[in-house]
C-alpha cells in the first residue's frame, strides 16, 4: 500500500449557535395576573378562593317610626360568598443524560481541547434546564391564556378548573366580521364594554385581537366610515404611535399596540398578540385563535398561585456544585427581564439511575391562575 502525503492545513472552529438564546418566550397573559396577589405555597396541596359578590341595589325609604326589616325587606347580604378550592396541578420536564451522550463532542467544543467530563455534565444539564424553563413558561402562559379567554385552566385528561365567569361573556358577533359590508364590530365591542361594567364593576379598557379577527375588524364598513370621517375621530390605528403611558410591559411582554377606538360609552386600546407556539405535532398554534377578541378592564384583579415540589428533600448546594443551575439564570433573557418570575416559584432537581450510568435532570412548576374578577372579561367569537 502506497502512503501519499496530503497538504495540511490549519482549522478555525467559530463559536456555536445556539438558537436557545434567540427564540423569545413570550409572557403577556402571564402579565395580565400581575394585578392580582401572587402566592408561593410550599407546603399545602390545595388552595381556598373565597369571593364574595356585590350588588348594586338602591337604598329604601321607608315610614318614619318604621324599620327596614318591618317593611319586609332582606337588607342582610353580608355573610353570603362562594369558596372553592383548587389541587395544586403539576407541570414537570424530564430530561435523561447517560454516559454516552458525556464522551460525545457538544456543539462550539474544540476537537483537541475536549471539556472534562464534569464541564460536560453541567453543560448538558444546563441546555435541559434552559429547554424545561423554556417549555413550562409556554405552557403557563397558555394556562393564563385559556383563562382570560374562557374562565377555565385546563388541567389534563379533560379536567378542567372552573372560574365562574357568566355564561353572558362568551358571546358572538351579531353579524361575523367577514361579512364585512353588514357586520357591526363597533356595536358588538360597545356591548362587550357594557358587560363588564354592568357586571364586573370595573370600566373597561383594552381589546386583544386575534390575528384573523383584527384583519377582517379593518375591512368591514362599520370600521372604514369611522376611520374616514374627518370632524370626529372615533377611530384611530396608527403603528407609528407609542402604547399609551403604563403599558410598557404590556410591550416587553409581547403584545404589539395597534391603536385606539370608541366604541359607546368607551375608548379602548387595541392590541394584537401574534405570539405562538408549537404543539408536540409540530402545528404552529397562537395565544389568541384567529377568530377571538378579547376585551378587559385593566387593572382587574387575577390571583397566580404556585403549589409546592412533588419530590422528596435535596441538597441543593450539592446539586448547585454538580450542575451550577437552581434558579431562574435558564429562563430566557426577555423572560427574566420582565420582572414577573422568581426561583422559588419553580423546583429544579436531579436524581441518578442506580447503574450510575445515567442521571435525570428535572423542573416542577405547579401553577394555578383565577381571574378572581372574572367578569370583567368578555370573549367575542367574530
Amino acid at each position: 500500500m502506497t502512503i501519499q502525503a496530503v497538504q495540511n492545513y490549519t482549522r478555525l472552529m467559530t463559536p456555536a449557535f445556539v438558537d436557545l438564546e434567540n427564540i423569545p418566550v413570550f409572557t403577556f397573559f402571564q402579565n395580565l395576573f400581575t394585578s392580582g396577589q401572587t402566592v408561593i405555597e410550599v407546603d399545602a396541596n390545595a388552595i381556598d378562593i373565597d369571593i364574595q359578590r356585590g350588588n348594586k341595589k338602591l337604598a329604601v325609604y321607608i315610614p318614619r317610626g318604621t324599620d327596614a326589616v318591618n317593611a319586609g325587606l332582606n337588607r342582610a347580604l353580608l355573610e353570603k360568598f362562594t369558596s372553592d378550592t383548587k389541587l395544586f396541578p403539576l407541570i414537570e420536564e424530564l430530561t435523561p443524560i447517560t454516559s454516552d451522550m458525556i464522551t460525545k463532542r457538544m456543539p462550539g467544543e474544540p476537537v483537541y481541547a475536549p471539556l472534562s467530563r464534569t464541564a460536560k455534565q453541567t453543560a448538558l444539564a444546563m441546555k435541559a434546564h434552559r429547554e424545561h424553563m423554556n417549555r413550562i413558561i409556554r405552557k403557563m402562559e397558555l394556562s393564563a391564556a385559556e383563562s382570560i379567554r374562557t374562565g377555565f385552566q385546563t388541567i389534563h385528561g379533560g379536567l378542567k378548573y372552573d372560574f365562574y365567569r357568566l355564561a353572558t361573556h362568551n358571546t358572538t358577533a351579531a353579524t361575523v366580521w367577514s361579512t364585512s359590508a353588514t357586520a357591526v364590530p363597533i356595536t358588538d365591542l360597545a356591548t362587550a364594554g357594557n358587560l363588564i361594567f354592568r357586571d364586573g364593576n370595573r370600566r373597561p379598557t383594552d381589546i386583544i385581537f386575534g390575528s384573523g379577527s383584527w384583519d377582517e375588524f379593518l375591512l368591514t364598513t362599520q370600521v372604514i366610515n369611522l376611520a374616514d370621517n374627518r370632524r370626529i375621530v372615533h377611530f384611530a390605528a396608527d403603528m407609528t404611535v407609542d402604547a399609551p403611558a403604563g403599558y410598557d410591559d404590556w410591550v416587553k411582554a409581547g403584545a404589539i399596540f395597534q391603536g385606539q377606538v370608541k366604541a359607546g360609552d368607551w375608548k379602548f386600546n387595541m392590541w394584537t398578540y401574534p405570539a405562538v407556539y408549537d404543539t408536540d405535532a409540530d402545528v404552529v398554534t397562537q395565544y389568541v385563535p384567529d377568530g377571538e377578541v378579547i376585551v378587559i378592564a385593566k387593572g382587574a384583579r387575577y390571583d397566580r398561585y404556585f403549589g409546592p415540589a412533588d419530590r422528596l428533600e435535596v441538597d441543593t448546594e450539592i446539586f448547585k456544585r454538580m450542575f451550577g443551575i437552581g434558579d431562574i439564570e435558564g429562563m430566557s433573557p426577555n423572560v427574566v427581564q420582565s420582572g414577573i418570575f422568581s426561583s422559588n416559584m419553580f423546583h429544579v432537581d436531579a436524581y441518578g439511575a442506580n447503574n450510575n450510568k445515567a442521571f435525570n435532570v428535572r423542573t416542577q412548576v405547579a401553577p394555578i391562575f383565577p381571574t378572581i374578577e372574572v367578569d370583567t372579561i368578555v370573549k367575542l367569537t367574530a
